[in-house]
């Protein structure tokens, strides 16, 4: 079984299901032999990344003095030594080994964190093995392994989907996309890149929502993570400003006493003077000017500044790091979930019928808060959702067409649980806060079929049943659900302006649908093109953390810019 050579073909995610299996010789239900198991872990060793050879005190404690400073510093003792200066050679040999013995110590207490750091860090991952479901540790996964994986599992290894249900990953990791990507078993014909492959789960990434099963196609190195891993490694780590400061500094010094010892040799000449007696006064001039006390006490201020860093729960590997944020003069960060909350909320509802407009109050994921109408100032309450058919509509059809789970604990000190898209879950809050029951509106609406959400249609459809009829709910960025409606000019004017405001309030938007009596017999949206009876736009909004403010305060104090890198509208 040649499945690293396959693995690095890529095309693991055009294969079907039965043909990825029957390469490895496996069954869904059964998962590898122990023989299996023996062969191919001979075969491909751990599924793990290969660890750099770890570092010793002594290693530490010589890698401190490969400084141009320090090689200055060695010089000088050595011609004080010839001069006769014995104290001042002692004093720069003491003064250079106190300074690697600081920096030896502070790294290598910074080498004990991280190996701490990575025994609490051991991934396990549930296999199918000789037909019976066992927890392993990850590391013991070999390719042709079918591994069972869940909401808030990461994944333990790069796998093709053999069977999922509503399933959703985080792959921020590997694609740098902050949103979860529905996932599901299909076969992909065309040749597609890493984070378009929906029907392959990578090492890495952590699944947000739902479950499904997978064969692990490859391991360790094999794996996207293990292959930037390896570049990462063959890449030769770049110097801090600090380093290249003081090796420009050792350079000149280097130069400055060249120039100095030519000039009292010449001076010396031409006054008539011994050249014993001028080569001795040279060479003393040139040692007065190697600043000994400069690297202790430029490691002592670097020590200092590791300690504090690590007061803030901050492992620093190296001492002259931490000088890197002394020198930043720009941040670019990510806007959702690292300037915000990552909780999604619901903040205006805007009805096509009547162009009525609708405020909701409340933050995050907490159902405490009030949808009051805008003209009137009127509180919606029970009895007056059961008259307003179009809200109650488009708020049905945002839990229906909903992949979202949100529990609330008895205990009020516990989080909410969320599982699933933040969007999705957003939508949930705002049934509740208008007093629906979104597990008894699911039971009374039971899903039949679905189109899940893509990145190229930007839309998701679910199919419904109540009695004898059934009704196709759609929700999607609104100016791909533009396409498939059936509106008025009027209409089309009012969609367009109406959620071009909202974009510009820094709200993302959605569009909700429904085409009454549809049905879906395929993953494509083309069957409902002018049918849609669009109902209405949602606005989201996603609150910034508390202490975002204080963060980028004390930035532009300190003289840095921070700068918001975000893919919204």
């Amino acid at each position: 079984m040649e499945a690293s050579s396959k693995a690095q073909t890529g095309d693991w995610y055009q294969r079907t299901s039965e043909e990825v299996l029957s390469y490895f010789g496996v069954k869904n239900d059964l998962g590898l032999t122990p023989n299996q198991i023996a062969y191919q872990r001979d075969k491909y060793g751990l599924n793990q990344l290969p660890e750099a050879e770890a570092r010793t005190f002594l290693s530490i404690f010589f890698k401190q003095f490969l400084s141009p400073l320090i090689y200055l510093l060695l010089v000088s003792a050595g011609i004080a030594f010839f001069l006769g200066e014995q104290k001042d050679a002692w004093v720069i040999l003491f003064v250079v080994l106190m300074n690697s013995v600081i920096g030896a110590f502070q790294e290598g207490r910074a080498e004990s964190s991280l190996k701490s750091l990575k025994k609490l860090s051991l991934l396990k991952a549930r296999v199918i093995r000789d037909g019976h479901e066992i927890e392993i540790p990850a590391q013991d996964l070999v390719p042709g392994d079918v591994f069972v994986i869940s909401a808030g599992d990461a994944v333990p290894t790069d796998g093709r989907i053999l069977e999922s249900n509503s399933l959703a990953a985080s792959e921020a990791a590997l694609t740098g996309e902050s949103l979860p990507i529905p996932k599901n078993a299909l076969v992909l014909t065309e040749t597609v890149p890493l984070a378009d492959r929906t029907n392959m789960l990578y090492a890495g990434t952590y699944i947000t929502a739902g479950r499904a099963r997978a064969v692990a196609v490859s391991i360790g190195l094999e794996n996207e993570i293990g292959k930037i891993a390896q570049l990462a490694t063959e890449t030769e780590q770049p110097k801090t400003q600090l380093e290249k400061k003081i090796e420009q500094f050792g350079r000149v010094l280097v130069g400055v006493s060249i120039v100095l010892f030519l000039l009292v040799v010449v001076i010396g000449l031409l006054k008539g003077f011994p050249f014993s007696e001028i080569f001795m006064v040279a060479v003393s001039q040139m040692v007065s000017l190697i600043p000994e006390g400069l690297p202790v006490a430029m490691t002592i201020a670097l020590a200092v500044g590791v300690q504090r860093m690590a007061q803030r729960k901050t492992v620093v590997r190296r001492l002259a790091a931490v000088e890197g944020l002394g020198s930043t003069t720009v941040i670019c960060s990510d806007k959702t979930g690292t300037l915000t909350k990552n909780e999604m909320t619901v903040v205006s509802v805007h009805l096509l019928s009547g162009k009525t407009d609708w405020d909701v109050s409340g933050i995050g994921y907490s159902p405490t808060g009030e949808i009051r109408e805008r003209n009137s100032g009127n509180v919606l309450d029970s009895e007056t959702l059961q008259s307003n058919t179009s809200l109650e509509q488009i708020l049905r059809a945002s839990v229906c067409c909903n992949d979202a789970q949100v529990t609330h604990p008895t205990d009020k000190d516990q989080p909410i649980q969320v599982l699933g898209d933040p969007t999705e879950a957003a939508l949930l809050i705002l049934a509740q806060k208008a007093h629906l029951d979104v597990e008894t509106l699911r039971q009374e609406y039971p899903r039949t079929a679905e189109i899940p959400f893509d990145s190229d249609h930007k839309m998701m459809a679910t199919e419904h049943r109540v009695g004898g009829e059934s009704v196709v709910y759609l929700k999607g960025a609104p100016e791909a659900v533009l396409k498939l409606a059936s509106l008025s000019d009027e209409d089309r004017k009012w969609f367009s302006t109406t959620s071009e405001a909202m974009a510009r309030n820094a709200l993302r938007v959605l569009a909700v649908g429904m085409i009454p009596g549809a049905h879906i017999h395929a993953q494509s949206f083309d069957a409902f093109r002018g049918k849609v009876e669009v109902l209405g736009l949602l606005g989201q909004w996603d609150p910034p953390r508390e202490e975002v403010r204080d963060a980028v305060a004390q930035c532009e104090a300190a003289g840095v810019v921070p700068v918001m890198i975000t893919g919204d509208h």
